[in-house]
């Protein structure tokens, strides 16, 4: 399930809490929630359906069998049978199983779904009416068990299910109709389409109902594991799961990727100072203002890399671009004017080391190395400043080799 993963981690954790508490009773999430669980809903219920498909493909041949070896008086409802059941049902069936087992995205299952269980309504509304007008009884409930795999068992979700059973229903009713079935009889067969099927409904509803919340509750798991829970940002295991995808993304593209390291300057006085309590708000309020400031492109994140320090990514950033986000955080977190007593300028600031490289050349954790390095410089030069160099730029959209270029010094 990586992808649904990797989409519902772009989703605000906020967001899947607020459906949490909201439930859903009309089985839809709100957007963008519901966008990533009909993905999500047709690869869990693939497997499923697969297991439904070679279910329905051996009874039906088991049927098939029966009706060889005890074939009905009426030559032309056995050839009939023998067609619809053994000639189709079970080619087509077994198509929908080959195509379930190659395609694991299950793109086009729903939409077989239903042409499965209109087929199947149309064979046995078929067969019996054949049956009828040769004075036989048909004797297989197809009906009912084509309701249980509608709702159930095929990965339709409920309301698409209740659509199909209705069509289903008033197709029975017309059948019946005109063969001219009995009040009785007809109020008979009726009850049983409607009990078999609202059985089956009130299953399926459960079904889905709970699916939907196992999806809720995985989601804000995932974001949990994730993220860190004083500050909100990407954790370091957070931070792995992000930097896979961005680096996969450069390399397809041959773009650059800035990456830097923030620690807090003098926060373990400020600590001492004010208290432990000030100092979650103190991340708390950078962490809020680190995301602020990233650029509104999907691909750019900031992660709280232990401790005081906070580690950011920029897609597409050669080294200038990256110095410049970097100052950007800089100046805005001096810019909140939070009181330190023991810093020099009084108030809080941070420092920063800042690389740019091409992922095809160089991985995160060298790139991560060498951003440290520069950290550590811009701290032995007096702290409440940004250094950088590139480490490895070749890229087809990067520009010539920059040079170290101080940023920010005793703002």
């Amino acid at each position: 399930m990586a992808v649904h993963e990797d989409q519902l981690l772009d989703i605000e954790v906020a967001r899947l809490e607020t459906q949490q508490r909201a439930g859903h009773f009309n089985l839809r999430f709100a957007e963008p929630i519901e966008a990533v669980f009909r993905p999500w809903y047709r690869r869990f219920m693939r497997v499923h359906c697969i297991a439904a498909l070679s279910t329905a493909i051996f009874l039906i041949a088991l049927a098939v069998v029966i009706n060889l070896v005890y074939p009905p008086p009426d030559p032309q409802a056995r050839r009939l049978f023998l067609l619809l059941f053994g000639g189709l049902s079970i080619p087509g069936l077994a198509v929908a199983l080959v195509y379930l087992a190659r395609d694991a995205r299950a793109r086009w299952m729903q939409p077989l779904g239903a042409l499965a269980v209109i087929s199947m309504f149309t064979v046995a509304l078929t067969m019996e009416w054949v049956y009828a007008r040769a004075g036989l009884e048909y004797g297989y409930a197809t009906l009912q068990f084509v309701l249980i795999y509608n709702f159930l068992l095929i990965g339709q979700r409920y309301f698409q299910a209740q659509l199909l059973a209705w069509l289903g229903f008033f197709a029975m009713l017309g059948m019946h109709w005109m063969l001219g079935l009995s009040g009785p009889a007809l109020a008979v067969d009726a009850f049983n389409f409607l009990a078999v099927g609202m059985l089956a409904g009130t299953a399926g509803y459960l079904q889905e109902y709970v699916l939907r919340s196992h999806f809720l509750a995985g989601g804000i798991r995932k974001h949990q594991a994730h993220h860190d829970q004083l500050t909100g940002l990407l954790n370091r295991h957070g931070l792995g799961r992000q930097v896979e995808r961005i680096w996969r993304q450069a390399q397809r593209e041959r773009v650059p990727v800035a990456v830097a390291i923030f620690d807090i300057d003098f926060f373990k006085a400020y600590n001492d100072e004010v208290g432990h309590l000030a100092g979650d708000a103190c991340l708390q309020a950078i962490a809020r203002t680190l995301m602020e400031r990233l650029e509104a492109r999907p691909l750019d994140f900031v992660a709280r890399f232990g401790g005081e320090e906070f580690a950011a990514v920029w897609f597409d950033a050669d080294q200038t671009g990256g110095l410049r986000l970097a100052e950007r955080f800089r100046r805005s977190v001096l810019d909140l004017a939070m009181p330190h007593p023991d810093a020099p300028l009084g108030r809080i600031s941070i420092s920063g080391g800042v690389t740019s490289v091409d992922p095809g050349q160089t991985a995160f954790d060298a790139a991560l190395a060498e951003a440290d390095r520069w950290l550590y410089r811009a701290k032995a030069e007096g702290r409440n400043r940004v250094r950088g160099q590139a480490l490895a730029v070749a890229s087809a959209r990067a520009p010539a080799p920059l040079i170290d270029e101080p940023c920010g010094e005793g703002a």
